[in-house]
Order: C-alpha cells, then structure tokens, then sequence
C-alpha cells in the first residue's frame, strides 16, 4: 500500500533510499539542571527537511513526529 501510495505520485525510490531519507530526522533530548536541584528533560524531534517532508505529506505522516516532552524529575 506504501509503495503504491509513493508511485502514484510520482516517487519511485528504493526501500533502502527512503529509509536513509527517513533515518536523518531525529528526536533531541535536552537534560537542564534547575535552581531547585530538579532535572528537566525536554524531548522534540528535528524540523523535517525537504524530503522528509514530501514522503510525509504523501503518506500523511505528522511531519514533527511524537509530543513535545517536558519531564522534571
């Protein structure tokens, strides 16, 4: 179904080529030290690039994958 999504408009990479498309988009997390003695972790994931973005909008992938984390621990 994937394949015949990415053909139908006009995208015919190798699985392997869409996988090191995809694999260059991350998730960061930050470790902050508060005042308080407290550790905050925030998490985001990169901004997609041009590639990202068009094999996203064809599949109609969220193109920032996973919430935004705040955890304090």
């Amino acid at each position: 179904m994937l394949r015949s999504q990415l053909k139908a408009q006009g995208v015919s990479d190798s699985w392997n080529t869409l996988r090191q498309t995809l694999s260059t988009q991350r998730r960061v997390t930050v470790t902050m030290q508060r005042r308080d003695g407290r550790t905050v972790h925030v998490r985001k994931a990169t901004r997609p690039q041009p590639g990202h973005q068009t094999l996203g909008s064809i599949l109609k992938l969220d193109p920032n994958p996973g919430r935004t984390h705040r955890v304090l621990v």
